[in-house]
């Protein structure tokens, strides 16, 4: 998924239709240490931010955090951005709207799964059915992703807010003059 901002909300709404695309939960998700997911420290010392903690508890995952300057933790990941990159987004798609983008990002998503791994004897579609076997199922309810504020009230008041959902993200601005 593409989105306009890279937040908080809009990781946890990818992470989202992730678990809703593939149909199940992953017992364990690798995340860099990204301050939108960490609050403080890194690797096995990472602190999730309290969102990020909310939403592993509500879906069931243990959230794994690399250690910096540690590619070889994440290799599978780097490989799979640079196999995007090649094949995805070489050319850049002409798109009018990032729905648009986000639909022919979603079928090339679907024809990976007759993809061949090297060294591998399945295709990524038949080795995620006997994966799926060791995954969580999806909660009943999907988490609310927004973003939580708790304004302070002066004598004159100015608030921007920020609202996404499904992806659109867009800002309010809102100014009131309160009398004495």
């Amino acid at each position: 998924m593409a989105y306009y901002r890279q937040n908080l909300e809009s990781i946890l709404d990818g992470l989202t239709r992730a678990i809703q695309f593939f149909g199940s939960v992953p017992r364990q998700v690798i995340f860099d240490n990204a301050r939108v997911a960490v609050k403080s420290g890194f690797g096995a010392y990472a602190v999730a931010q309290n969102d990020y903690a909310q939403f592993t508890a509500h879906y069931g995952f243990d959230a794994v955090f690399c250690n910096p300057a540690s590619d070889n933790e994440k290799d599978l990941v780097e490989n799979l951005v640079g196999y995007i990159r090649r094949n995805i987004c070489v050319p850049l798609p002409r798109v009018s709207t990032l729905e648009e983008l986000n639909g022919k990002l979603l079928e090339q998503c679907a024809k990976y799964q007759t993809h061949h791994v090297e060294g591998k004897p399945t295709s990524v579609g038949e080795m995620l059915t006997a994966e799926r076997q060791e995954l969580h199922a999806i909660p009943r309810y999907t988490l609310d992703i927004f973003k939580k504020y708790y304004p302070t009230v002066g004598r004159y008041v100015r608030s921007v807010l920020q609202s996404c959902r499904n992806g659109n993200c867009r800002s309010v601005n809102t100014v009131a003059a309160v009398s004495p």
